[in-house]
């Protein structure tokens, strides 16, 4: 986002692009000026699926001059989290095209097998490959580190024990940092992260005093400016190393580094790639250590480093059609806006709709509380309140959804029904808390 920024201020005819970030850090007044001004939006799948595209009609003027649709890290998006991400692509091509517009979709990663098919899944269209690697990035050195074994312990029955990785990686990059070379280091979890920079900084007491305070962790769970600080500081050369979890694998731009240090196999090639391509991003040459956890994959893989090296990215696996993935997504869509046969068919969803239709509208009161759930959160109090009714039609013995009925009949100054429902959801169950309070709250009993 700073980058863009930048780029669009010193350019005199992108000065009124306005680069802005639409997420869960955003302010209320920061969502509102990227919806009103910006022409370039930074979000995620998360923001589009909640805010976005539930109101659409407040992004009206967005939508309907929207040209291009980057999906940066495409790679990230499989199993049932891609599947879903995969439906929202296809509710946002919707609602453009009920703007009038169509824009260009564009699909962005480094390590991705099969990119032609894999986008093609994503999108539901066809997708052409631009496999062309123009990005700068000298070469790499890849070591593969095994721990020495400690000579004053012993496992159970006897088997020797490794130095834990973690200890090792902050060595590494403690001795790296000293050498000159600027660092990220990743671990397996937070607590992992915070613990290795405490590491690093011990040893850099030691040998190189002056660079103890330029080591850092970083990871999930930070406020958004510290995360921003650290980022930049990074960036800039005022850290010389971070220790971090794979909070940083994805969508963070930081170029200069000289040596990435994994403490274990990440789990996939294409994390190993991923992480390992942090370092090396301005053209010159980057070193990668991939230290060994005292466990039977990691040991193979430092013992035959053609499995790792050698091995393609794995595929990427998503089913936009499993059912319970395209059910509640069709119910979203349908709020949005009126589905039509034909949308329904270009999405294979025939059985799933049908199924859909019928247990939510005659048979099953759970999807139907969902159902009454969700246009709740959407604002839809009207329909709120017919659908948790024809709930109650089925299962009028659940208090908490009587309860439920009386907070929506309370928003729209119902007040006697309410009352009604409150007290039904007591008289069903005299210690239900949340009616009591509800009640009480009205001031009548």
């Amino acid at each position: 986002l700073f980058r863009s920024q930048s780029l669009c201020a010193a350019i005199p005819g992108l000065t009124n692009v306005a680069p802005s970030a639409y997420d869960g850090d955003s302010s209320t007044e920061a969502r509102q000026f990227a919806r009103e001004r910006s022409r370039w939006i930074f979000s995620n799948p998360d923001m589009v699926h909640l805010s976005l595209l539930r109101n659409h009609s407040r992004w009206a003027v967005f939508l309907r001059q929207l040209k291009f649709v980057v999906i940066d890290e495409c790679h990230y998006y499989r199993g049932i989290f891609g599947s879903n991400v995969a439906m929202v692509l296809r509710r946002l091509l919707r609602l453009c095209d009920r703007y009038g517009s169509a824009p260009t979709v564009v699909f962005a990663s480094a390590t991705t097998a099969a990119p032609a098919q894999t986008a093609s899944e994503l999108l539901g269209q066809t997708v052409t490959a631009v496999t062309e690697d123009g990005s700068p990035h000298g070469g790499r050195t890849v070591a593969l580190w095994e721990p020495a074994l400690l000579t004053d312990l012993i496992g159970e029955n006897g088997a020797p024990v490794r130095r834990s990785a973690g200890t090792e990686a902050s060595r590494v990059m403690a001795d790296l940092i000293a050498e000159g070379a600027r660092t990220l280091t990743f671990v397996r979890s937070r607590i992992g992260a915070e613990l290795t920079a405490l590491g690093a900084r011990a040893r850099l007491e030691t040998i190189a005093p002056e660079l103890a305070e330029l080591v850092a962790s970083y990871r999930a769970g930070y406020l958004a400016e510290d995360r921003r600080a650290l980022e930049h500081a990074l960036t800039e050369g005022e850290l010389r190393g971070l220790a971090t979890t794979n909070a940083l694998e994805l969508g963070v731009d930081i170029a200069g580094l000289d040596a990435v240090v994994l403490a274990g196999f990440p789990g996939t090639v294409a994390s190993f790639w991923q992480q390992a391509g942090r370092a090396g991003r301005r053209g010159q040459s980057a070193l990668i250590v991939l230290i060994a956890r005292d466990d039977p994959l990691d040991t193979y893989l430092v013992h035959h480093p053609a499995a790792l090296l050698d091995k393609p990215i794995e595929r990427i696996v998503i089913d936009p059609g499993n059912p319970y993935v395209l059910s509640p997504q069709l119910l979203c869509a349908a709020t949005e806006l009126p589905l039509t046969p034909a949308e329904v068919r270009m999405w294979d969803a025939e059985a799933v709709a049908e199924f859909t239709e019928a247990y939510s509208r005659w048979q099953n009161p759970t999807i139907l509380y969902a159902l009454a759930q969700a246009f709740e959160g959407l604002s839809e109090v009207n329909r709120a309140i017919e659908t948790y009714q024809r709930v109650l039609a089925r299962v009028p013995d659940q208090p908490r959804i009587w309860t439920s009925l009386g907070h929506v009949l309370k928003t729209v100054g119902r007040q006697a029904d309410c009352i009604a429902a409150y007290r039904k959801a007591i008289e069903l169950l005299p210690g239900l808390g949340e009616a009591w309070w509800s009640l009480a709250n009205l001031k009548t009993f």
